[in-house]
């Protein structure tokens, strides 16, 4: 779990940082994981989302789990502002 919260803490570094790349109101943030972890994904999509005034775009996000298809589990959200 140590590892988990490191990795989970980076994430959110990076979250916070690409804030200072968007140009104007139409810009958008896509948040990317290789894990199905609701820590990782979910859970810190809510936490940003909160805190600066994002929501998802449509409300929604793209989720595989590894038994789908053959293919890894991933995780995406694109992120929008209020």
């Amino acid at each position: 779990m140590e590892k988990l919260e490191e990795v989970r803490k980076v994430q959110e570094l990076i979250l916070e940082e690409s804030r200072h790349f968007l140009r104007d109101e139409n810009s958008k943030i896509v948040y990317c994981t290789c894990s199905i972890i609701p820590e990782e994904n979910i859970l810190q999509i809510a936490k940003f989302c909160d805190k600066h005034g994002f929501r998802m775009q449509d409300d929604a996000y793209f989720l595989t789990l590894p038994q789908s298809n053959g293919m890894d589990g991933f995780f995406s959200a694109t992120l929008v502002p209020k």
